[in-house]
């Protein structure tokens, strides 16, 4: 706690008006703490995620005097099972007139705790509520739709809590008529869920479904897709459900969702017909998601072309069958101009693919005459020529063919030049078009104790321009993990595969990435995912037999690798999308 008790000082407090202190392992002594310093009159937001208060953290925590608070963010801190905890939060809110959010995801929360919670008076004016990753059951869920109390929700994330089918019949009695989002993904609730969804009083107000994993088929989308139904919604996330192209068609065709803006079916056997009937859909998609859905050139083709997706900026159909003829219809699609985030990974472009994704670069005869006119106007080619010629060339990788049309302009050009020195000029431009030989690999090491480790994976997470695949079984290094959260929010692309064995260990950071947003998927086995690598760009690869933690860097005896090989990337790609698919 000393660390922190700088920043309580009563100076420091009136002004604040967001606390975080996520995954800082401060313990139980934080709430007394906070609570010690005194008041905190313009507190507005206050994250104190993992930090394993516990019971009697909480039982401080609900001391604390702060008037203007609006967010408390309480994921994973190891609270226990039962109704005290919910009491000693109850009895908090009471001083925290203006609290709209609370998360309290990954703790030890049971039915018991939500009972108390959907009686507490003092949280009537809650907006949002998250008890994602708790072991409820359907008696929580009955007691938390009923509640009077939380009437005012506008935002429920149910995920990972074990709720069925059968308990989802209490949403058509569901108190809270404006929900707006509603998160009741990997329980397998099945298609009686979405039946009851469809008949609840917030069917009307509801903006974002995500019920990815909930053993949905096609008696599910017929519920939802009831004439007039769902008239506000704007993201729908289905995916590892059990959907067919048949099923997409009748959501292609369910007239009264044209503000739909996100969707997501990946991992459903679509085929073609989904992606022909999305393409004729009366909506602007600006994300899409249609990843191992089955889908060929023809669907894919049918898609590009349609209006649906021409503003898109997030299109993702990795892990189909396409090729390079995908590539040549997205190019001349008028979605190309805008997209901003591309995923075609795991098909089957090859380099006549990429080359026609890259056309761009392309280097046409008129402009290597330019450059050459261009660098003939002194009779010489500097260094910073030659350089800036060359990278042009490497860039626009030309075929034998264009590099024989290019010496031939070369030549052209300098019998009809009257320049002194206009031979040696010549012979310059000679040796630029000769092919590059072939780049040898980098390859780099490190070594902890010490920094040096550390300071590699960050560096080259910080480097990373599109996109990073992160294979490791432990994740508690919080210099890293900022720099991974700082990646996601610069708009990379990022996947992490982890070990359930460490991920809900103390320190652990993949809920922190979950509440992120980054795509998270834990190995669920009873034996380990034990890697320790990541891909960066598909450029580099990363690994050694240096977990991503403090103590790592601070005593263990360890290593990291990071190379360029462009074999040793395909191996590594090739096991991470193994696991991706195995996990998913």
């Amino acid at each position: 706690m000393d660390a922190v008790s700088p920043l309580l000082s009563h100076k420091r407090r009136a002004k604040l008006e967001t606390l975080i202190l996520w995954d800082n392992q401060l313990g139980a002594s934080l709430g007394d703490a906070l609570v010690s310093a005194g008041s905190w009159p313009n507190l507005h937001r206050l994250d104190i995620g993992s930090n394993n208060l516990r019971g009697e953290g909480l039982e401080k925590l609900a001391l604390l005097a702060a008037p203007k608070l609006e967010i408390l963010q309480l994921d994973w801190n190891a609270f226990p099972p039962g109704d005290q905890s919910a009491r000693w939060l109850s009895e908090g809110s009471e001083r925290w007139p203006r609290l709209k959010k609370l998360y309290m995801g990954s703790n030890g929360l049971d039915s018991a705790s939500v009972k108390v919670l959907s009686q507490a008076s003092s949280l009537q004016g809650l907006e949002a509520l998250s008890l994602e990753n708790n072991p409820l059951d359907d008696d929580a869920l009955e007691a938390l739709v009923k509640s009077p109390v939380l009437a005012n929700l506008k935002e429920l994330k149910l995920s990972r809590t074990g709720i069925t089918g059968e308990g989802c019949a209490h949403f058509e009695q569901a108190s809270f008529a404006g929900l707006e989002l509603l998160d009741i993904g990997r329980n397998a609730v099945g298609p009686a869920c979405a039946r009851s969804i469809a008949r609840a009083p917030f069917m009307p107000t509801l903006a974002a479904l995500i019920a990815p994993g909930s053993r949905w088929e096609t008696t599910a989308i017929e519920a939802l897709t009831q004439p007039g139904l769902f008239p506000t919604l704007h993201a729908l996330n289905l995916a590892s459900n059990e959907l067919t192209g048949e099923d997409c068609m009748k959501l292609a065709k369910h007239d009264a969702w044209s503000r739909l803006r996100s969707l997501s079916l990946q991992k459903n056997p679509l085929g073609d017909a989904c992606p022909k009937a999305l393409a004729r859909m009366p909506v602007k998609f600006d994300h899409l998601i249609l990843a191992h859905s089955e889908m060929t050139d023809m669907g894919f083709q049918a898609l590009v072309a349609g209006d649906s997706v021409s503003e898109a900026s997030k299109l993702e159909v990795g892990w189909n069958a396409l090729t390079a003829e995908s590539a040549a219809a997205l190019v001349n699609a008028a979605c190309s101009k805008g997209l901003e985030n591309l995923s075609l990974e795991g098909n089957t472009l090859e380099h006549a693919g990429l080359k026609v994704l890259l056309q761009e670069h392309e280097m046409k005869l008129e402009e290597f005459e330019g450059i050459l006119l261009k660098s003939l106007e002194d009779g010489r080619i500097s260094r910073s020529e030659r350089k800036a010629i060359r990278a042009r060339i490497d860039e626009a990788e030309p075929t034998p063919e264009q590099l024989a049309q290019f010496r031939a302009k070369a030549f052209e050009i300098a019998s009809e030049a009257a320049t002194r020195g206009v031979t040696g000029w010549l012979e310059d431009v000679i040796k630029i078009l000769l092919p590059s030989p072939p780049p040898r690999s980098e390859m780099r090491a490190f070594f902890s104790p010490g920094e040096t480790c550390r300071a590699a994976i960050v560096g080259a997470i910080e480097g990373a321009r599109r996109k990073i695949d992160i294979c490791v079984f432990t994740i508690t290094d919080n210099n890293i993990s900022n720099a991974i959260i700082e990646a996601h929010r610069r708009g990379l692309m990022l996947r992490v595969i982890t070990d359930n064995d460490k991920s809900e260990d103390r320190g652990s950071d993949i809920d922190r990435f979950r509440r992120e947003g980054i795509n998270v998927l834990v190995d669920e086995t009873d034996k380990h995912m034990h890697h320790k690598f990541a891909i960066f760009d598909g450029e580099y690869v990363l690994t050694g037999s240096y977990n991503w933690t403090r103590s790592a860097a601070d005593y263990n005896q360890e290593n990291v690798v990071i190379t360029d090989d462009e074999e040793i990337i395909s191996a590594f790609e090739e096991e991470f999308e193994r696991l991706f698919v195995q996990f998913y």
